[in-house]
């Protein structure tokens, strides 16, 4: 359980990072979490800046479909 667990916070912590690069969408936050993390969570990402970007923590994260 914990190299899940430190798997989402190289996540956490790769998404904090794409921030500081202001990103414009969601797809430069993507392209940024893929240069920093082998193995990425695409819907987890994507959970993240929803979050991000309407200040609300997503429920469940592996039943968001938003598009890029």
């Amino acid at each position: 359980m914990s190299r899940m667990k430190d798997w989402l916070m190289e996540h956490d912590e790769a998404f904090g990072e794409s921030l500081n690069t202001n990103p414009k969408s969601l797809g430069e936050v993507l392209n940024y979490v893929h240069d920093q993390i082998q193995v990425v969570d695409d819907k987890y990402v994507r959970a993240l800046w929803k979050e991000y970007t309407e200040g609300e923590p997503v429920g469940e994260w592996e039943d968001d479909d938003d598009e890029i």
